[in-house]
């Protein structure tokens, strides 16, 4: 079912009929807003800490000879970088200490990545190693970090009952403020994020979590398939 059309107007408005705030200066639409984007980082970052897959995203970039490459400025954390065309290979992630044993100056199939932060620019880099001796075609997997905004424009959209949390705790903050009970809020909102939770587990449910089916090369039956493995051991 289409999500319903969610404004910060609308937002505002809940938080201040549910605080009986309607019409009141005590807590300014500056202040709201700030709450509402309080909010939505806080959900944001504890959704993605149990379902990252529900917030992945996709970038299609070109590797080509040069040095570390700038992640998306919405970049939180890196799910995966892989080769879009040919065997479609993913990249190793390089260790810190593995770096002094990696040639930078090697010019040849990328291989392994390495990522790190940079303080000046305030960016993530992801560096490639070796560096690419021609453009190669690559798939970024990664999940963002997006702001309130965006979910207005429907990344939340996948999740029922993100703008009544919000908004429940906006409520929270008003009455705080007000030096009011929170209890009834805080206990309202425990249980809808419960729910939210429930009804985000799992986005597929076909298969067993975490099982790797299938392995390349050739390799023995019970390889590619760890059931017949536990079976062969047992």
């Amino acid at each position: 079912m289409p999500a319903p059309d969610i404004t910060i107007d609308d937002m505002r408005l809940r938080a201040r009929e549910r605080t009986d705030m309607v019409g009141s200066t005590f807590v300014s639409d500056d202040e709201l807003d700030r709450y509402a984007e309080e909010a939505h980082l806080e959900l944001q970052m504890r959704l993605v800490a149990k379902y990252e897959d529900f917030f992945l995203q996709v970038l299609p970039l070109t590797l080509t000879v040069g040095e570390a490459l700038e992640l998306p400025s919405d970049f939180m954390k890196l799910r995966g970088i892989r080769h879009a065309s040919g065997d479609y290979d993913f990249l190793r992630r390089l260790d810190l200490k593995e770096l002094l044993s990696v040639s930078s100056t090697r010019n040849s199939r990328p291989t392994h990545y390495f990522v790190r932060g940079n303080m000046d620019t305030a960016f993530t880099v992801l560096e490639i190693y070796p560096r690419p001796d021609s453009a190669y075609a690559m798939e970024l997997y990664y999940t963002p970090i997006r702001s309130l905004r965006d979910s207005f424009a429907g990344s939340l959209r996948l999740v029922s009952g993100w703008s009544e949390y919000i908004v429940i705790t906006m409520c929270v903050k008003m009455k705080d403020k007000e030096e009011s009970d929170t209890s009834v809020l805080l206990a309202e909102r425990s249980l809808l994020l419960d729910g939210i939770e429930k009804s985000m587990t799992p986005l597929d449910s076909g298969e067993p979590f975490a099982v790797v089916q299938q392995s390349r090369g050739p390799v023995p039956s019970f390889y590619t398939d760890p059931m017949l493995l536990e079976d062969y051991l047992g």
